[in-house]
C-alpha cells in the first residue's frame, strides 16, 4: 500500500511510503518568483503540477498535519494549502486524514521516548534527530516533521498496512 505524509507550509515536507517502509522523503517549496516550484531535486511550473506529482500510481491514502498555534494568518495560510491539497487529492480519488500537531507528537513521545520542548524551533531540531536516529535520515526540519507524522499515522491506524 503506497501512501503519503506531509507537514504543510510554504515549504512541504513530504514522505512516500509503502506500507510501513519509507521510500522517499523531500520538499516541495517555491523556486524564486516566476511560479516554479521544486519537487525534491526536479524543478516543476507551478504549484499544482508539483502537488499533483505526489500522487503516484496506486497512492492509497494522504496524511496532512492539521497546524495550530497562536498566529491566525499562520493557521489561516495553511487551511487554505490544505484545502487546495485536499481538492486534488478528491480529482485522485484519495482521502486525505488530518492529524494535529499534538496529537502525533504525544504519539512520538510515547514510542520514542521523549519529551518534546515548547519552543517550536527546539521541537524542529528533536524531530530532526529522532529522524536520524530512528530512520537514519538527515532531514529539513519540514522533511523530518512529515516523516514522524507518518510514522505516528501508521500508530494511530489512520493508514490500515
Amino acid at each position: 500500500m503506497k501512501w503519503v505524509s506531509v507537514d504543510v507550509g510554504k515549504k512541504m515536507g513530504v514522505t512516500i511510503w509503502d506500507g510501513d517502509c519509507r521510500k522517499e522523503t523531500f520538499l516541495i517549496k517555491p523556486r524564486g518568483n516566476k511560479g516554479n516550484y521544486y519537487f525534491g531535486d526536479h524543478v516543476v511550473p507551478s504549484k499544482l503540477y508539483a502537488i499533483e506529482c505526489m500522487f503516484q500510481k496506486e497512492t492509497s491514502v494522504l496524511v496532512v498535519e492539521r497546524g495550530m498555534g497562536g498566529l491566525a494568518a499562520v493557521v489561516n495560510a495553511q487551511a487554505h494549502l490544505r484545502g487546495y491539497i485536499s481538492a486534488i487529492a478528491d480529482q485522485h480519488n484519495v482521502p486525505v486524514k488530518e492529524i494535529n500537531v499534538s496529537e502525533w507528537r504525544r504519539v512520538v513521545k510515547e514510542q520514542m521516548g521523549v519529551s518534546f520542548p515548547r519552543q517550536s524551533k527546539d521541537c524542529k531540531i528533536l524531530a530532526q534527530q529522532l529522524v536520524k536516529k530512528h530512520f537514519n535520515l538527515d532531514a529539513t526540519e519540514d522533511e523530518a516533521d512529515s516523516v514522524l507524522i507518518g510514522y505516528a499515522a501508521m500508530k494511530l491506524g489512520y493508514v490500515n498496512l
